[in-house]
């Protein structure tokens, strides 16, 4: 309706020059007739048979076309009043004829075709049909009432050839006005067309001048205001998400807030068209649609369009745009609509890229910093028992003989453990290059998990010192993994819990079956983790609080070793924490149904270097 209104306002732009052109003509014609009137009685047979109301009917045209020349036309046309006023001059037009071939009678009968004036060129000029077919049927009333009124008689067959010739002169003016107004309003719908083509490109461009920003919400923002600039009273964009198959609002402008707050279905209202035909979709009454969401369908929404937005070659989700009173969706605003949405598309691409970008040098900012951070630990902790191995084997060299035997065994005791330190180390660093590489492969078996964990942890017995140790493990729980690469697991686990808890902690190791899964724990009431560091634990090289004050010894891999053979398992590492009252570490493996097998003897540094 809208549309149909501005297509015809756009119309009468059109015609109203040209019916200013015509009223300028009129008045001109009327002028050379009203003077021509005067110049007739002086001419020879050409007198008037009534001179004083000849010279008044001349005196009253001259006056009345004065006054129509001075009226302001322009402003009447714009209102809608021009037409009529020509109707009224018109018919005073006719009037003022009838009146002079009244005065002149049957000697100058032939006056009747001064009718011609208003008849034929006012209705080419600017009259519709039913307003020209009107304008001929009060010239033949008004010329016939003469004939009928007055003394004077003329032959039928005259009177009808005259009227045969001013109908086939109406005619005639008829077919021209007719394709004239075709050709006035041919260029007036094409004007119109490409004026609305103009207005929609200036506010694609507007809107994508505003894009230029990397930032997502600017970007939609933009894109919302265009569209209701369109003509649409609301709008919003919807993202699909494929893994739950649903649609979201990410920005809106008009919309119930309950709608564009929820979590909708894919084949839901709108959006569901789009996902359905992958192409943009028109619906004149959306009440009428199967599918409409219902706040929206009771809020009373009737024309409403939805474009599809691409990502790449993914249909990443939809432009739409509503209005709750009915719109004459034209395929310039379907074309402004897909523009957007291509441009919606593009830059949600660029946004994904640029922050694809921006986390992937951030990351390397990271790695960047663990790496330096490794180095240094790595440094700190190789020197560490290197210097106490270097030190303690030269004092035994240089002192053996000036030493008691108890000095010397808790000095190779100790040389023993730094050893071991540093096996450990080298150990877990090759660990991991062997990761990165893929070559560490797992080989699959089936073993009894409590005995690995109780064998686990009585080999790692001197290490919990004055821990107070619980452990509750069942007689036997079957599972099928690589045995090896458990027992790191179990191992890495217990020494984490000694590492990181003061002596007199507690720490508890259970394996129970849970729901056909065997599941270990290694759990302590230390001092927990902060969130601050949780969310990093087990990444490589992280080794959690201020470290220019821990005690703890490592670089950084334990944890973050444990999660990459959980992973290879199909398993990972649940972790549960308070700040104050301990943490929890735990994982599962499906249990297998035991069979009979040879006992694993497991070797004590599981991984070679």
């Amino acid at each position: 309706m809208k549309r149909a209104t501005e297509d015809a306002r756009a119309k009468e732009d059109v015609l109203i020059p040209f019916r200013l052109r015509a009223v300028k003509i009129a008045v001109a014609a009327t002028y050379l007739i009203v003077a021509s009137m005067l110049v007739f009685p002086f001419l020879p047979g050409g007198g008037p048979t009534h001179p004083g109301p000849y010279v008044g009917l001349l005196v009253a045209a001259g006056v009345g076309v004065t006054f129509i020349a001075l009226l302001p036309w322009k402003r009447l046309f714009e209102s809608g009043y021009g037409l009529w006023v020509m109707y009224a001059w018109s018919a005073f037009d006719i009037l003022l004829i009838t009146g002079l071939v009244a005065l002149q009678g049957a000697r100058h009968a032939d006056m009747f075709f001064i009718y011609a004036l208003t008849t034929v060129f006012f209705g080419v000029a600017c009259y519709p049909i039913k307003a020209q077919a009107a304008l001929l049927a009060l010239t033949f009333a008004s010329y016939l009432g003469i004939l009928w009124y007055m003394p004077w008689v003329l032959a039928a067959d005259m009177i009808f050839l005259r009227m045969a010739i001013m109908g086939t002169a109406a005619f005639l003016s008829t077919t021209l006005s007719l394709e004239l107004s075709r050709q006035i309003n041919a260029h007036g719908a094409a004007r119109a067309e490409s004026e609305e083509r103009a207005r929609l490109l200036a506010i694609v461009a507007s809107a994508i001048r505003s894009m230029s920003t990397l930032d997502q919400s600017s970007v939609l923002k933009s894109v919302i205001e265009a569209v209701n600039r369109i003509g649409f009273e609301t709008s919003n964009v919807v993202l699909f998400d494929r893994d739950r198959q649903t649609f979201k609002v990410v920005e809106s402008t008009g919309l119930p807030a309950e709608y564009c707050e929820m979590e909708h279905p894919w084949d839901l209202g709108m959006p569901g068209l789009v996902m359905e035909a992958k192409k943009t979709v028109v619906v004149e009454d959306y009440a009428s649609l199967p599918q409409a969401v219902p706040i929206l369908r009771d809020d009373g929404y009737r024309s409403v369009v939805a474009a599809p937005v691409w990502t790449g070659d993914v249909l990443g989700g939809a432009l739409v745009g509503g209005s709750r009173f009915e719109v004459n969706v034209t395929p310039e605003q379907v074309e402004a609509f897909e523009l957007l949405a291509a441009q919606v598309g593009r830059a949600l691409e660029n946004a994904s890229a640029y922050e694809s970008e921006r986390e992937a040098v951030h990351r390397l900012a990271e790695l960047d910093r663990l790496k330096s951070d490794f180095l240094s630990n790595v440094s700190h902790e190789l020197r560490t028992p290197l210097t106490s191995i270097h030190g303690m084997t030269v004092t035994v060299l240089e002192r053996w003989n000036a030493l008691d035997e108890e000095s010397r065994i808790h000095l190779l005791e100790r040389v023993g453990a730094n050893a071991s330190t540093l096996n450990d180390i080298i150990t877990s660093l090759l660990d991991f290059s062997r990761l990165e590489a893929g070559k560490l492969q797992i080989r699959e078996e089936q073993f009894d998990l409590s005995e690995l964990v109780t064998g686990a942890t009585a080999r790692l017995g001197d290490l919990f010192g004055d821990h107070s140790l619980s452990v509750a493990i069942p007689g036997s729980l079957f599972v099928h993994a690589d045995p090896i690469l458990i027992q790191r697991v179990v191992e890495n686990l217990l020494t984490n819990a000694t590492k990181h808890t003061t002596n007199g902690s507690r720490i508890w190791v259970t394996v129970h079956e849970a729901s056909g899964r065997a599941v270990v724990a290694v759990a302590d009431d230390g001092p927990g983790i902060p969130p601050a560091e949780l969310r990093h634990l087990g990444e490589r090289f992280f080794r959690g609080g201020d470290e220019n004050t821990r005690s703890t010894r490592g670089v950084g891999l334990g944890l973050a070793l444990t999660k990459e053979i959980l992973a290879l398992h199909g398993a990972e590492l649940s972790i549960d924490t308070e700040v104050g009252k301990g943490t929890s570490f735990r994982f599962s493996l499906p249990i297998a149904s035991p069979v009979p097998t040879e006992r694993v003897i497991l070797p004590e540094h599981p991984i070679d270097a």
